[in-house]
């Protein structure tokens, strides 16, 4: 989940006697106030905040304004796009969050608030700033990237090397293959705990609103988390079979895992990850993450990703695949994988426009823009890459969604709502 880091210069009493300092030491001006009124409500009762931006993203998102959505969204994931623009959906910086101000004290490890509470909060904040851009947002809240999910299953945990969280594997060689026991989504697994936050956000929010799928990432991804990437690469050539017995075992959890969700969420379930912005209906499948298409051959990808993506696709009624880097060439082996209805890419990193002119038209397209480019491809904040979105489905038909991620100021939605409206029509 999305962490917004609190402004050094910022006004966060944490106790009462930290408010009679800043009373004494600062003018009592109206957002000071407001810090001390939110404190207050905090300390009495957290949970009304949750309530209000509950009530806040509802009110934001009418019955009739959700089955637009909708409407639009399976038109295009049905092959029969909308005649009415392109299919968009805009989120502003998350680096800086517009109404923070509201629950930053709440996010702060000194709010002793639990953690999945903070979670929460967070999403809902923005969720209800989402939808201000009235356009094909879908409302629902997401689960959370936590990549251990699906090799907590094999008993790998996670550590923190300085910079991000890091899978350690629980397996080295071909021979641990064949002797290994998985441990299943135990007591105090990270795919248990990621399920639970699940349930309690159903529970909490009294199904209100769907909630999306936590990042699953595909079989070829977890089998190189579980035996470490070297060493599952070099298992590839030295002993394919060993390698296609870790990716069957890795593809029974990852099933496994989906019917776990469903059974605690049922029909809320929203089963795509990348990104958690738009609807995606549950007779086209689920969605897995494969970042090794952008830094493997086709030969590789052939072999040890596609049948057991199929295999997937053939349990759901399909599958989307999610891939960071640039898969241009991957992309007459795209259009070969049997069930697939969906990719989802960096337009800054994959070719947009080769990448629609040469994949098969049912499969549809959700491209985003990122901080991060590949090869001599530009560059584009969000009103770009809504322009070059809504050019590319002119020029090609592709089905093609749009999700435009917010990486600095530049825009906000009570100013250039009207401005991204003409830029997708």
């Amino acid at each position: 989940m999305w962490r917004q880091p609190i402004e050094r210069n910022a006004i966060i009493p944490y106790n009462i006697k930290a408010v009679f300092h800043e009373i004494q030491t600062r003018r009592k001006s109206a957002v000071f106030l407001s810090w001390v009124l939110l404190l207050i409500l905090m300390n009495e009762n957290p949970e009304k905040l949750i309530d209000a931006l509950l009530d806040e993203v509802e009110a934001k998102n009418s019955p009739e304004k959700v089955k637009r959505i909708i409407q639009r969204a399976s038109a295009a994931w049905n092959n029969d796009y909308p005649k009415d623009g392109l299919i968009y959906s805009v989120t502003e910086n998350l680096g800086k969050i517009r109404g923070f101000a509201e629950i930053g004290p709440c996010l702060d490890k000194a709010s002793g608030l639990p953690q999945k509470q903070k979670d929460l909060l967070l999403q809902l904040r923005l969720i209800s700033n989402n939808s201000d851009w009235d356009n094909d947002f879908y409302y629902g809240i997401p689960s959370g990237l936590r990549q251990i999910a699906m090799p907590s299953y094999f008993g790998c945990e996670e550590y923190d090397n300085g910079t991000t969280t890091v899978v350690r594997p629980s397996i080295k060689t071909a021979g641990d293959i064949y002797s290994m026991k998985p441990r299943g989504f135990v007591k105090g697994s990270a795919g248990l705990d990621i399920l639970e936050t699940m349930e309690y956000f159903l529970e909490r929010i009294k199904g209100r609103l769907p909630i999306y799928i936590t990042d699953m990432q595909g079989p070829f991804s977890v089998a190189a988390q579980v035996m470490g990437i070297e060493n599952f690469m070099m298992t590839l050539y030295d002993d394919p079979g060993a390698a296609r017995l870790l990716l069957d075992k890795c593809t029974d959890a990852i099933i496994e895992y989906f019917h776990l969700m469903y059974g605690a969420i049922g029909e809320k379930l929203v089963p795509l990850h990348c990104h958690p912005l738009v609807y995606m209906p549950r007779s086209k499948g689920v969605a897995v993450s494969d970042d090794f298409f952008a830094i493997t051959g086709k030969e590789i990808v052939e072999e040890f990703s596609k049948p057991y993506l199929e295999r997937i696709a053939a349990e759901f009624g399909g599958v989307v695949v999610h891939s960071c880097g640039n898969i241009n060439h991957l992309t007459d082996m795209i259009n070969n994988i049997k069930g697939l209805t969906g990719v989802n890419f960096s337009a800054t990193e994959t070719d947009l426009t080769a990448f629609a002119e040469k994949t098969d038209k049912h499969i549809v397209i959700i491209a985003h823009n990122s901080p991060v480019t590949c090869g001599d491809i530009p560059m584009r904040d969000q009103y770009q890459h809504v322009l070059h979105c809504a050019d590319v489905h002119k020029k090609t038909k592709a089905s093609v969604i749009c999700i435009a991620l917010g990486f600095d100021d530049k825009y906000n939605a009570p100013e250039h709502r009207e401005l991204f409206r003409k830029a997708a029509a």
